[in-house]
């Protein structure tokens, strides 16, 4: 009981840091809700069809490397199951993050499949996401880095993108130096290891993983960089790629629902440092878009929660007409 009402007060927490967030920000005016009523009908119909995109990708990305064990899914599904990861993650903030909501949801509708593969897959699937969103924003950084002064910025970023895939190629590695047939922790880490490498999924299937997590995360540039437009936040689509990954970064820190108010007062920055101005309103007209597939997630999960409440409700029924039977 104790340990509910912690994980409550945490999620209240949250709420309540984000409100207080978005209010310092709409009383200094480095956000407006009211910008909305600027979103001219045009461009919000091409942003919905970016996110739209975004979606596909996104779902088919998944299923192609869950295909790499096995593991045969609609597309529909993988696309159902993403929007309820980003649900839980933009407004159920807490211990069960939204990764961790996507992966209970497959491994529940095949339960005959392998943990460590269908989680090794989902690993690789954000990993490849984060990758593709990394190397455009650096790669256009380099590309401008001294019209705008930004040679030790991107340098020290390169070097840490660098560290961080020679740690990651170290510890994956592991796997091939160890006995993975032991059913004991030290085996299944093993598996899991094993599934989480790049390596395990062969050359092909990386380099297209990687080109259709590019696509699918230049449509999010696209998304904010219209909005960006809309406000007259006076940068060109260059500048946007190199400041988005690292916007998106810091909405995804776990301090508010959805990085609520975080992300707005990141772009607020980052749009700055690189000679523009509204990054929170910029990002804030983009939220409204790239976090909708949430309300899809939230109609999957109501659905479900009517279903099997249906369920027992039929087998109460049943059992109930099962005694009277036998009463008689």
């Amino acid at each position: 009981m104790k340990e509910k009402y912690r994980r409550w007060g945490a999620i209240a927490l949250k709420y309540l840091v984000a409100i207080a967030v978005v209010t310092w920000l709409t009383r200094s005016q480095q956000i407006s809700p009211a910008v909305i009523r600027r979103v001219p009908p045009e461009v919000g119909a091409v942003a919905v069809l970016l996110v739209v995109a975004q979606m596909l990708l996104a779902g088919w990305r998944v299923q192609f490397l869950l295909s790499a064990h096995g593991i045969t899914v609609g597309l529909w599904r993988c696309i159902v199951f993403n929007s309820i990861g980003i649900f839980y993650s933009v407004f159920l903030p807490g211990g069960f993050s939204g990764d961790l909501a996507r992966a209970y949801y497959f491994w529940s509708a095949f339960p005959v499949a392998s943990n460590a593969a269908m989680f090794g897959a989902l690993f690789v699937d954000r990993l490849l996401g984060t990758i593709a969103m990394l190397l455009m924003g650096l790669i256009a950084g380099t590309l401008l880095m001294t019209q705008l002064g930004l040679q030790r910025y991107v340098m020290l970023s390169w070097l840490a993108c660098a560290l961080a895939g020679a740690a990651y190629l170290i510890v994956t590695r592991l796997h091939v130096w160890s006995d993975k047939s032991h059913n004991g922790a030290m085996g299944r880490l093993m598996r899991l290891l094993e599934k989480m490498d790049l390596r395990t999924y062969g050359l092909r299937r990386i380099v297209v993983g990687l080109a259709v997590s590019l696509v699918g995360h230049f449509c999010a540039v696209l998304t904010i960089f219209l909005f960006s437009d809309v406000v007259h936040s006076g940068l060109d689509l260059g500048r946007v790629v190199i400041v988005a990954p690292l916007g998106l970064l810091a909405n995804a820190l776990p301090l508010t629902p959805g990085g609520l108010g975080i992300g707005e007062k990141g772009f607020d920055l980052l749009y700055g440092m690189v000679g523009g101005r509204e990054g929170g309103n910029s990002f804030l007209l983009s939220r409204i878009f790239l976090f909708c597939p949430g309300i899809l997630g939230a109609a999957a999960l109501g659905y479900k929660v009517m279903s099997a409440h249906s369920r027992r409700q039929t087998i109460l029924a049943l059992d109930q007409l099962e005694s009277k039977t036998d009463m008689k």
